[in-house]
């Protein structure tokens, strides 16, 4: 959480804590350091089986959403802010 935090800096992020079935969100908008201070909170709740999502409230951010592996080193050339696996096998870059 410090390192997504760290390599996109924003003044506030939004998170979206999501059942599988859709049906259960909880939508937040938190600065950085209230992110960090419900960290466990967070872990907790992804344990519990919620896909947890966040994101920079900052239109100076591009996502890239499920990429393959192979897709990574391709990327890592124009230095996006961060290249992280969301989940087995699947990444996201953060330009």
């Amino acid at each position: 959480v410090e390192r997504f935090l760290t390599g996109i800096k924003a003044d506030l992020y939004e998170l979206k804590l999501i059942a599988n079935n859709k049906k259960y969100v909880i939508e937040r908008t938190w600065g950085a350091a209230r992110v960090l201070r419900n960290a466990e909170w967070l872990f907790d709740r992804n344990a519990s089986g919620l896909n947890i999502y966040i994101r920079p409230v900052d239109d100076r951010f591009i996502l890239l959403d499920d990429l393959r592996r192979d897709a990574l080193e391709r990327l890592a050339e124009i230095r996006p802010c961060i290249l992280m696996e969301t989940s087995p096998e699947n990444y996201q870059a953060w330009i």
